[in-house]
């Protein structure tokens, strides 16, 4: 592969630079890039800002550090780089993804700035240099990252976070990452490596992987809570329940959980501000599941799935999902009130049985609101629904100049 450039193979947004990309219902693609120094495939540097949204970083190299994404100097005072899916996403779990990026020293790299990683995959990305001691993301001293409902699968690395800065991860599954040394067998990746720094994980799974190298295991070190882990060895305590999560098709790159998997509703929401409850796939969460007992194993009156995926397969009696679909050749929204559905872009919401909702329903863009459709209780742009099942309901919109078959509009 030929050099594409010293800093920033794929792309280089410098001091006052903005980058938004946006692959909306496919990705946006940057691939197959090399760089001298740093950043593969993305360089993000100063006042620069970047937003990555349904983007797929692939097959970059670089000689240094961040063969995927690298993000220095643009200090904490807000996100300098944003990287997530969205809805109209026709991909299931992989909009927002990193995959078979090779490594000297790590894949991500944060230096004084704020990152916020959500939705993203990280599969079979790969270390290749002599060195020993490489990590998938490496948060330095004064960067902050945030991460969510992001999934690492099957990756080269000793470690998946090197951490001196400020890390919080929730919603994070990890499985099957592994350290491949020049000579021997491959063992099982750790999960972190770092002497200082914050470093905090919620509502996590951690399967076929070490604890902490190198590393204090008390707060404010390394802290956490409701995390589904099989190797307890240098996790601070309650921070974690023993136990072995059950994957749709791990093999095949799917670690969703089945709804038999002891993570599923085995957590109350997490503790972070910044945290949106939105899973890999762009759905609601919580979801009751009948088939874990609401945190047994793990916090009690847990309704949250520890991991990156929501399970929907097998609601259980005390919540239900309501969905609104429009219809007809006009353009509108449907709100609901208590808040939730905003349709527009959010159309379903999980209800708690027994919920009085009331939906009203706007025209926009020279078009009127036209009439319900399996809505209970209709009244006027307005619709009343208690709901006692999951349950879809239809609004019609039509154009303001519309005529119809009799002549009137």
């Amino acid at each position: 592969m030929a050099y594409s450039a010293h800093y920033g193979g794929g792309i280089m947004v410098h001091d006052g630079g903005e980058l938004f990309a946006d692959g909306d219902e496919d990705r946006v693609l940057i691939t197959d890039h090399r760089a001298i120094y740093d950043g593969g495939g993305v360089y993000v540097y100063g006042t620069g800002r970047a937003t990555l949204i349904n983007t797929y970083i692939a097959r970059n190299i670089t000689e240094d550090h961040g063969a995927g994404l690298y993000v220095t100097n643009g200090g904490t005072s807000g996100y300098q780089v944003v990287m997530d899916r969205i809805e109209t996403c026709p991909f299931i779990i992989s909009c927002s993804e990193f995959e078979k990026n090779s490594f000297i020293n790590e894949l991500v790299y944060i230096n004084n700035s704020k990152v916020k990683i959500s939705r993203t995959l990280f599969d079979r990305n790969e270390q290749i240099g002599a060195n020993n001691e490489y990590a998938l993301i490496n948060v330095r001293p004064g960067a902050v990252l945030h991460m969510s409902h992001s999934n690492m699968l099957s990756n080269d690395s000793d470690y998946l976070f090197v951490n001196t800065g400020t890390t919080e991860v929730s919603h994070h599954t990890a499985a099957k990452n592994y350290s491949q040394p020049l000579s021997g067998g491959a063992s099982d990746s750790h999960v972190w490596w770092s002497s200082f720094g914050n470093l905090r994980f919620e509502n996590s799974i951690f399967q076929d992987t070490q604890g902490g190298y190198n590393a204090p295991t008390t707060s404010p070190n390394i802290s956490g809570k409701c995390n589904l882990i099989d190797n307890s060895v240098n996790w601070p305590g309650d921070s974690y329940t023993i136990g072995t999560a059950q994957f749709i098709n791990v093999t095949g790159g799917d670690t969703r959980q089945l709804s038999s998997s002891e993570g599923v509703d085995m957590c109350q929401e997490d503790t972070f501000a910044w945290s949106t409850n939105r899973d890999i796939e762009y759905q609601s969460s919580p979801v009751n599941e009948n088939t874990n007992p609401q945190g047994l194993p793990g916090e009690v009156g847990g309704l949250y799935d520890a991991g990156f995926d929501e399970v929907y397969d097998n609601i259980g009696t005390d919540e239900f999902l309501l969905t609104v679909q429009k219809e007809g050749s006009g353009t509108g929204v449907v709100i609901s009130d208590p808040l939730g559905i905003s349709c527009g872009s959010d159309c379903t919401e999980v209800v708690f049985n027994g919920t009085l909702v009331k939906l009203t329903a706007t025209g926009t863009s020279n078009s009127d609101f036209i009439s319900w459709r399996a809505c209970p209780l209709p009244s006027g742009n307005d619709c009343f629904v208690t709901v006692t099942e999951s349950q879809t309901i239809y609004a019609e919109f039509q154009p303001d100049d519309l005529i119809f078959s009799d002549g009137f509009e």
